[in-house]
């Protein structure tokens, strides 16, 4: 009787035990379909914000460019100059936040650059503090030199950002975020306490709070994958952070004490060479009176206000709204075409269809290509490749200026050589 007693009591018990894990298995897969569900919500605002971005640009592009006309017209002891000045900055600024949210936002390959850290940090500043809203207060302190590192500035910003964020929701009401740039080198003896220290030069980022801090329990789990304290967070940004300052060579440090704040610090492997300033493109005002452009936008906006952008350069232009006019034009017209300078995505045929129409018929063309659109869409029609011509939208008179020169000039040279 007493063995069948506990026979019994083991059944319940194994029953207990497997109801419990299959409650576990459950919660489990609720929590990833969540998941699953906040990541293509992602996935569907990118793709809009990224069609957003472009009809933003075209109307940044035509702004700035009427902006750029009028100043060149009149005095600066005009009534207006100051006026229009205005205009031009508060286009420029936007054209600057525009660039940096599809920045932030493309999914591509990721291409390191050498670049300094104090350049790239404060750079992303403005988009940090529309992400901590205005009870926080962002404080920033630069290095007294240059920090060159060898990494992707996305990259860079992705970690910014996620650290940014983390120590906002660690402040309860108001609060301070300190972002610091400094240089720092590691000898062995410096290395012993740290277990993933190396020796060597580095660049660091510091991102501290004044928040809540952090009990031992929670540092443990810091980097856990989908382990969060939040109610709706999904817990992947520090494990984000971690990696990708992992696979640039560094490593993470971490200092937290409860009702003291947080204190996070990016280790990257430091350059000790200069960053050179890049070359002047050329003067946006030189002259082209030998040279034609075929200019082919849908948006008759920015096909006008870039048409006197490039007539005020000296270019002959020759504008159009469609794509199969500019074919039929080509086709037809013997005249000269120097350059096709194209939108990338217009509802009658792409941007990269019409260069390949108009090469075939006249391989000698060269082609510009512009959009205001994300690069992964960019990268979609096969447009991120180092030797094809392109300039992103909003662009002012002196980056299509250099645009136009580094091809034209170049054929030019080659041609009297």
């Amino acid at each position: 009787m007493a063995d069948a007693d506990n026979r019994k009591s083991d059944m319940l018990k194994e029953n207990s035990e497997l109801q419990a894990q299959l409650k576990r298995l459950e919660e489990e897969k609720q929590t990833l379909l969540e998941q699953l569900e906040q990541s293509q919500k992602v996935e569907v605002v990118g793709r809009l914000a990224s069609g957003v971005a472009n009809d933003f640009s075209n109307m940044l592009s035509v702004i700035l460019g009427h902006a750029e006309i009028a100043l060149s017209w009149i005095d600066s002891s005009h009534h207006l100059y100051e006026n229009l000045q205005e205009i031009y900055k508060a286009a420029e600024h936007s054209t600057e936040l525009t660039r940096q949210l599809l920045t932030f936002a493309r999914k591509q390959k990721h291409v390191p650059r050498v670049q300094d850290l104090n350049v790239t940090v404060s750079s992303m500043l403005k988009l940090l503090r529309r992400l901590i809203g205005s009870n926080v207060e962002l404080s920033w302190k630069a290095a007294s030199a240059q920090c060159l590192v060898n990494a992707d500035t996305v990259q860079i910003n992705q970690i910014l950002a996620n650290l940014c964020v983390n120590a906002y929701e660690a402040i309860q009401g108001a609060g301070t975020i300190t972002i610091s740039v400094a240089a720092l080198s590691f000898a062995p003896g410096d290395c012993v306490g740290g277990k993933e220290r190396v020796p060597g030069d580095y660049a660091v980022i510091k991102v501290a709070d004044t928040g809540c801090g952090m009990d031992a329990q929670t540092i443990a789990n810091l980097y856990k994958p989908f382990h969060t304290t939040k109610e709706h967070g999904i817990g992947l940004g520090l494990p984000i952070v971690k990696e990708i300052v992992r696979q640039n060579g560094g490593f993470v440090e971490m200092h937290s004490e409860l009702a003291h704040g947080s204190t996070f610090a990016v280790y990257l492997p430091r350059l000790s060479e200069k960053l050179q300033s890049e070359p002047a493109t050329g003067n946006a005002t030189a002259k082209h009176e030998q040279q034609t452009i075929l200019l082919v936008d849908d948006d008759p906006a920015l096909l006008g206000m870039t048409g006197r952008m490039l007539r005020a350069m000296g270019f002959t232009v020759i504008s159009i709204d469609k794509p199969s006019e500019a074919i039929s034009l080509v086709k037809t017209n013997p005249g000269k075409i120097d350059l096709l300078l194209t939108d990338l995505v217009m509802p009658e045929m792409n941007g990269r269809t019409l260069a390949k129409e108009i090469c075939d018929l006249r391989p000698d063309i060269e082609c510009l290509f512009m959009s205001g659109y994300g690069e992964k869409i960019i990268a979609h029609h096969g447009l991120m490749n180092s030797n094809v011509n392109f300039i992103a939208k909003p662009f002012t008179r002196e980056e299509m200026a250099g645009a136009l020169m580094k091809i034209l000039g170049s054929r030019n040279s080659a041609l009297s050589r």
